[in-house]
């Protein structure tokens, strides 16, 4: 017997009834932007207009933390290691040894919200399109 896995939620929201090639250059467009920039200033907007989206698109909230959930881990390790790393600037303080630099600690900040953004927009097309709609991009007849 072939299990489905399907992380598509029904609804009907403006999400839900935008053109799948909307929503997939969208997510190109996060992905882009999510490695072109490191400044926490310019990826937590990102992320924050991508809940927005989610909220007004009415895709459960449920099924967008469950997800998120699994990232906390690597959200963490990207706070904590990336200013333990990332030597530039000046020292804020220092912790255990090492120096915690405010250049450090930005990017770390940065880099969990890169990693945040590019997670959670495939997370919101995934949710809010139908599997066969992927198929459909590639006939002849969409």
């Amino acid at each position: 017997m072939a299990q489905k896995f399907e992380l598509y939620e029904p609804g009907s929201s403006f999400l839900y009834r935008m053109d799948p090639r909307v929503k997939i250059m969208a997510v190109l467009a996060i992905f882009l932007l999510s490695v072109v920039f490191t400044d926490p200033r310019y990826l937590a907007p990102i992320f924050a207009t991508v809940i927005v989206i989610i909220l007004a698109g009415r895709v459960p909230l449920r099924r967008v933390g469950l997800m998120l959930r699994s990232l906390v881990i690597l959200v963490l390790i990207a706070l904590i290691m990336w200013p333990l790393i990332y030597q530039r600037g000046p020292v804020l303080f220092i912790l255990l040894g090492f120096r915690i630099t405010e250049f450090g600690l930005v990017y770390g900040v940065g880099m969990a919200f890169r990693i945040l953004d590019m997670v959670i927009a495939p997370i919101a097309l995934f949710l809010t399109t139908p599997q066969p709609d992927f198929c459909l991009l590639y006939t002849s007849d969409a």
